[in-house]
């Protein structure tokens, strides 16, 4: 653990020296602009798009660090990890690359109309699900997606960024690169969000959606991490224990932050001053999380029977998190630090039933 102690370290030491990134996005091949390439903070609805010179500008909030995307079709996606040690005083000369892929292999097979239909229900039953907010979702590009099915097993590539639409929460999301792969009981999906609020026709629309997405919040992976790092677990309805793998109820070790400033027992999984600009998530095994404020949604017992999950749980609400590499870094918000390719988080559980329609911003707040 050393190395991450050091980054964690350094990034809380450090003050922000800026609020903009700015500079030009070109052809890594003949250096021409790319306009119309989109720049963005990862999960966010900030972002601008590369003007005819190649040039923007994207206002930065404070917390750090942040993702920022750099998105165009026929290119490969570039990330830019916004630390408190970059020096943003000066341009940054984005160069993409051609991504071959996109360009040249994706091969356009003869379906029948009612094939493709049935696969493109299969996508969206696997990346919407079935909460009220997946329900509800639709795609405005179908069209950009390449579907294979493998012997049941889906495997899905998109030749351009994937547009959905979400009227329950009255957001429109893009997925930059996205690929999802698996099925209903176990996938794997990754990706780059943007969001963008959807026209609302009056107060009263403004109200129900504000309303729903306060509703979704609650109980979330996002509200339980925000609750972390704010030492406000008990206040928010969480509990949490460590056990030794994801599926495991009982015979766990409460963990400390479940007494919120106390910490009168337990071991501690959060590391890191609450005044740094960066904490440390880190255990071993698997952090289990109830959260008590509500039941599961009938929906969910549903979506328990249809992946024949013996003897299902529809009792409680229950989750389970892994860190694949051991370490996450959280910021003030309890914004996971995701800038490689791999997320820091796996989650299981009622988490894994709730997906992308039911994401809010990471900068959202109730």
């Amino acid at each position: 653990m050393r190395f991450p102690l050091l980054l964690l370290a350094l990034l809380a030491a450090l003050p922000a020296n800026g609020q903009s990134l700015f500079g030009t996005v070109r052809d890594a091949t003949d250096g021409s602009p790319l306009p119309g390439a989109h720049v963005f903070i990862d999960g966010t609805q900030q972002g601008d798009v590369v003007g005819d010179d190649g040039s923007f500008s994207l206002t930065l909030p404070e917390r750090r660090p942040l993702v920022v995307v750099v998105s165009m079709v026929g290119f490969r996606l570039k990330t830019i990890s916004i630390t408190p040690r970059l020096d943003l005083s000066e341009a940054q000369d984005i160069q993409l690359e051609e991504d071959p892929v996109i360009l040249g292999e994706f091969v356009v097979e003869a379906v029948k109309p009612r094939a493709l239909r049935r696969l493109r229900g299969r996508v969206e039953d696997l990346l919407f699900s079935t909460t009220p907010a997946g329900s509800r979702c639709e795609f405005e590009n179908p069209q950009a997606l390449d579907i294979q099915n493998n012997g049941g097993r889906l495997d899905v590539r998109a030749r351009e960024p994937v547009q959905i639409l979400n009227p329950y929460l009255g957001y429109r999301i893009t997925v930059h690169g996205m690929t999802l792969q698996g099925t209903q009981r176990f996938y794997n999906f990754t990706g780059r969000l943007q969001f963008e609020d959807l026209p609302a026709a009056n107060q009263k629309v403004i109200d129900s959606r504000q309303e729903r997405r306060e509703r979704v919040y609650r109980g979330s992976r996002q509200h339980f991490l925000r609750s972390l790092v704010e030492g406000s677990l008990p206040e928010s309805g969480f509990y949490a224990e460590l056990v030794q793998q994801p599926g495991t109820t009982s015979g766990g070790d409460a963990v400390s932050e479940n007494f919120g400033d106390a910490r009168d027992g337990g071991a501690s999984v959060l590391y890191g001053d609450p005044d740094d600009l960066t904490r440390s998530l880190m255990f071993t095994g698997a952090l289990m999380v109830r959260y008590r404020r509500e039941r599961p949604l009938p929906a969910y017992g549903s979506f328990l029977r249809s992946v024949n999950v013996q003897q299902p749980n529809t009792r409680e609400r229950i989750s389970w998190l892994e860190l694949p590499t051991g370490i996450a870094l959280l910021d003030r918000y309890g914004v996971p630090f995701a800038d490689g390719s791999a997320p820091p988080l796996s989650h299981y559980g009622y988490w894994s039933w709730e997906r992308v329609c039911d994401a809010l911003p990471a900068d959202w707040t109730p």
